[in-house]
C-alpha cells in the first residue's frame, strides 16, 4: 500500500493522494496510517475519506458467530453458513469492543444460559462450543482498538436512520442453534451502530489536521458506495480541495465548511 501510494504520487505530478475506505477497510486503513511517519503522512497523503467505518465493532457481528448470518442473501440460511462464518478473524476483529460500547451492556440474552456483555465473551465462546473463536478475538482485538488519530485531514461519512442489531434475545428457541426469538434495534446505518460510526468524531481532539463528520440520514451500510447524490457530492466538495503538498490557504478554509448532502 505504501509503494502504490507513492508511486501514485510520483505518475500524477507530485498530487498528494486522497484515501478512500468502506466498511472494514477503513480499520485496516487506519492501522496503516498508524504505521506511517508523520513526515510521510504529510508528504504523501492528502485526505482520508472513510465510509462506513465500524470503528468499534458491530453487534451484527455476534449474530454471526452464534447462529450465522446471511447479511441480506435470502437464499443461503444462516445456520448453513455459520461455520463458515466462524472461521473468519474478520468477523471476530468486527466484535463489539469496549473502548466504544460500555462493557457491561448486555448485547445477548439468553434463558438458559444467562446474558453476556463483552466483559464475558469467553464465556459465550465456550457457551457456543466454539473456542477457537474467543482465540481468534484475543489474537486482533487489539489492532486498532486505541483508535489513534490517522493524523491527515478526515472526512468520516456513514448513514444513519436505519433499524441496526443492538440486542440478540433467546427466550423459547434453542441457543445458539437457532434464531433469536426477538431482536433489539437502535440507530445506525442496518449493518453498524450508531456509537461505532460516529466514534472518529473523537479524532477532532486528538490531532491538528481538521476532522470533517458527515452522517447522512437514511442511508445504509451498502448504498453509501453507489448513490448518485454522494457521488456528485463527493466531486463537488473535493474539486477544489488543495491536492498539491503545497496547499493553498486561501482555499482551506471552503473545504472545511462543506457538507455532503442526500
Amino acid at each position: 500500500m505504501k509503494k502504490l501510494i507513492e508511486q501514485t504520487y510520483q505518475q500524477n505530478d507530485e498530487r498528494r493522494v486522497m484515501i478512500v475506505c468502506h466498511s472494514m477497510g477503513c480499520l485496516v486503513m487506519l492501522k496503516f496510517l498508524n504505521d506511517q511517519s508523520q513526515k510521510w503522512k504529510d508528504h504523501y497523503v492528502q485526505s482520508f475519506v472513510t465510509l462506513g467505518g465500524p470503528w468499534g465493532g458491530s453487534v451484527k457481528s455476534i449474530k454471526a458467530f452464534i447462529s450465522g448470518d446471511n447479511f441480506g442473501v435470502i437464499v443461503a440460511p444462516s445456520l448453513t453458513i455459520r461455520d463458515d462464518e466462524r472461521t473468519f478473524p474478520s468477523l471476530a476483529y468486527l466484535l463489539p469492543n469496549d473502548n466504544v460500547f460500555q462493557t457491561d451492556r448486555i448485547l445477548v440474552e439468553t434463558k438458559q444460559k444467562g446474558n453476556y456483555s463483552i466483559r464475558n465473551y469467553q464465556k459465550l465462546f465456550n457457551d457456543i462450543n466454539y473456542n477457537v473463536g474467543y482465540n481468534m478475538w484475543i489474537d486482533v482485538k487489539n489492532i486498532t482498538y486505541d483508535l489513534i488519530a490517522p493524523g491527515v485531514e478526515v472526512y468520516c461519512i456513514h448513514g444513519i436512520g436505519h433499524d441496526t442489531i443492538n440486542k440478540l434475545i433467546y427466550e423459547k428457541n434453542q441457543f445458539p442453534d437457532q434464531q433469536p426469538d426477538r431482536i433489539e434495534y437502535g440507530n445506525g446505518d442496518g449493518t453498524v451502530n450508531e456509537e461505532s460510526l460516529s466514534a472518529c468524531k473523537r479524532w477532532r481532539h486528538e490531532q491538528k489536521q481538521p476532522v470533517h463528520y458527515l452522517p447522512i440520514h437514511d442511508m445504509d451500510h451498502m448504498r453509501l458506495l453507489s448513490d448518485q447524490k454522494i457521488l456528485a457530492n463527493f466531486h463537488k466538495a473535493f474539486k477544489s480541495s488543495p491536492i498539491h503538498k503545497k496547499s493553498n490557504p486561501k482555499t482551506k478554509g471552503s473545504i472545511k465548511k462543506s457538507k455532503i448532502e442526500s
